[in-house]
């Protein structure tokens, strides 16, 4: 099977974009993250099993995200 390598304006193209989804979903994630923190820690708050459960799952996906994108090389 014949592979073709990728040029390096497509690797700068690539690396560009997943830096501003990543600026983007921090923007996002962050915020929302502290916000319940503090609902989690206010009395008569949310449950503090949510941030926790909402952290984690994005963490799992990233790692699992950089995980498969390099195990191709």
């Amino acid at each position: 099977m014949r592979t073709t390598r990728p040029t390096p304006a497509a690797l700068r193209a690539e690396a560009r974009l997943l830096s501003t989804a990543g600026i983007i979903l921090l923007l996002i994630g962050f915020p929302l993250t502290l916000w319940l923190v503090a609902g989690a820690l206010a009395e008569n708050g949310i449950s503090p099993i949510l941030p926790l459960a909402i952290g984690a799952r994005r963490s799992l996906w990233a790692t699992s995200r950089a995980t498969s994108h390099h195990s191709v090389w």
